[in-house]
């Protein structure tokens, strides 16, 4: 029943979703970017399963985006945090290559977010916990809310938002616990480390709800809204891109 119930959740976020289009469609066409999470860091990366059911899914390489809401790379003021994974059969720098996409944020709900958005540390990315918000359904293991932990909780030395990601990096503490709750209760699935900060431009890793090769498959209403606007605003900045 909980399953049927995040499929109609779905099912309503798609609906929303529509509404919601023409408005995401003029926003991205006539600032040629996304609404939220415009500017970014992508990063080569590397996912070691834990679980031998769910992490064992996601094991391989990947591309990993971290990103600012609603300001640019290293702004300093409150913001919410973005962090997608793109998993590859192959590492490619190829943005558009994957097999499973993944989402998360530094918010556990739309109704803490105005409460909890001065809690995140927008000066590191690797001092944040980020959360799927809503579940996934894994095949073979469930329905989970996924969140990836990080390795500390506090910002380290360094010059800005960047540098610090750089810095962790090099020093090979650039690394997240990916868990999933079933119940109350928290599976480690996976260890993400990012290996090397790439130079290319972030938006062109288009995230997409229906890249679920891995047998992650999103459920929920806010997925569903994700499903609907991530396209309208992509096709958006390509006829602006020309």
């Amino acid at each position: 029943m909980k399953t049927v119930g995040l499929r109609i959740l779905f099912i309503f976020g798609m609906a929303i979703g529509v509404v919601m289009a023409p408005f995401i469609f003029l926003w991205a066409f006539f600032k040629g970017a996304r609404p939220i999470h415009f500017d970014g860091a992508v990063c080569k990366a590397q996912l070691t399963a834990i679980d031998p059911v769910a992490g064992r899914r996601l094991e391989g390489p990947c591309l990993a985006r971290l990103s600012g809401g609603l300001g640019k790379e290293n702004a300093t003021g409150k913001d919410v945090l973005g962090f997608s994974v793109r998993c590859q059969q192959d590492f490619s720098d190829d943005l558009a290559v994957g097999d499973q996409d993944l989402v998360f944020g530094t918010f556990r709900s739309f109704l803490s977010l105005p409460g909890t958005i001065g809690d995140v540390k927008v000066a590191d990315y690797l001092a944040n916990e980020y959360s799927s918000v809503t579940p996934w359904r894994v095949a073979d293991f469930g329905s989970v809310t996924l969140r990836a932990r990080p390795p500390r909780t506090e910002p380290r030395d360094g010059e800005n938002r960047l540098a610090r990601l750089d810095a962790d990096i090099a020093a090979g503490t650039a690394a997240f616990t990916i868990e999933g709750r079933r119940g109350n209760d928290w599976t480690a699935l996976a260890t993400l480390t990012l290996v090397q900060r790439l130079p290319v431009n972030g938006n062109a890793l288009r995230i997409s709800m229906f890249n679920t090769g891995r047998k992650y498959v999103p459920t929920g209403a806010r997925n569903g809204i994700r499903a609907i606007v991530y396209p309208v605003s992509q096709v958006a900045r390509r006829l602006r891109s020309g």
